[in-house]
């Protein structure tokens, strides 16, 4: 019992830190000033990459849309899982 509790007093003894989360806000966010950038340059925007976590998060909050046939959307724009794109910093597609 003694030892239990010098062990709880201790806190865990797993110090890592967590791992980053997917945080739709930011993608948002980051894809918003995207494509206001594009527009501003007159360029048309095509599609949104994001990370495959982002993407299945996405996916996930618009089950319906998808298993009905829906494409899947994001500010209006298609997503596009990629490998190569950061967590939380989607890459705005455009001519």
């Amino acid at each position: 019992m003694k030892e239990r509790e010098a062990r709880s007093a201790a806190g865990p003894t797993d110090r890592t830190v967590p791992p980053e989360r997917v945080s739709l806000a930011t993608v948002i966010d980051i894809a918003g000033a995207q494509i206001l950038h594009r527009w501003a340059e007159g360029g048309q925007v095509r599609a949104i990459r994001v990370s495959p976590p982002v993407y299945q998060a996405i996916a996930h909050a618009r089950a319906r849309e998808v298993a009905r046939g829906y494409p899947l959307l994001l500010l209006d724009f298609d997503l596009v899982q990629d490998d190569t794109v950061p967590l939380n910093d989607p890459v705005v597609v455009s001519d």
